[in-house]
């Protein structure tokens, strides 16, 4: 496991004007050559339905997968990090493969300038994923952890597009991690890793 706390000091900070709040959130993350096949699999839907205005964010670096929200706050400090900490130190489940067959708009449209665009996801299969999310549900003593999609976004897009199989590709879960996020700078900090039995 390594982390670090420099982003969530309680000392004040110079912050952004355009940063909107701190997500901290847990995911597991793509290999590089799932993240190579999803961008690849990205740009041929930009050509194939002929996308426009589109938002190609996150940048493959960022692609994940989230399996548990730990909350959105105006400012992080240490003590939502300690608890996320704390939650992640009980899980001990093994490690497993997960399969990305399909592609769609999922959820509500977002306002971008003067465009509605909705997410462009990869979808996966649960179960495993849901395990996971599971017992960090419980480490937080929320016993019910709300429907769960197992999706990579893609890309934003104001183009609906209707669920569409793909040929599969299969990613290898060895490890989740605890992800900062500052909401509205697109940045993401990896501050915890935590591995699964082999």
């Amino acid at each position: 496991m390594q982390y670090a706390f420099s982003f969530c000091s309680d000392e004040a900070t110079n912050r952004s004007p355009t940063k909107q709040k701190d997500a901290l959130f847990f995911a597991v993350l793509p290999s590089d050559e799932v993240r190579i096949r999803a961008t690849h699999v990205r740009q041929r839907l930009v050509a194939e339905h002929s996308l426009q205005d589109v938002l190609l964010r996150p940048a493959p670096e960022r692609f994940h997968i989230s399996v548990f929200g730990v909350g959105e706050f105006g400012r992080l400090r240490r003590e939502h990090v300690d608890a996320a900490m704390r939650a992640a130190s009980v899980v001990v489940l093994p490690s497993f493969e997960m399969r990305l067959d399909t592609v769609a708009s999922f959820g509500r449209a977002r306002r971008d300038g003067r465009m509605h665009r909705r997410p462009l996801v990869l979808f996966g299969e649960a179960a495993d994923l849901s395990e996971l999310r599971r017992v960090l549900a419980n480490a937080f003593k929320r016993g019910h952890a709300g429907q769960f999609a197992p999706h990579m976004t893609l890309l934003y897009s104001p183009t609906v597009i209707g669920s569409t199989r793909i040929e599969p590709f299969r990613l290898a879960v060895s490890e989740f991690v605890l992800i900062h996020s500052e909401v509205g700078l697109t940045r993401h900090h990896i501050i915890g890793r935590w591995r699964l039995a082999a």
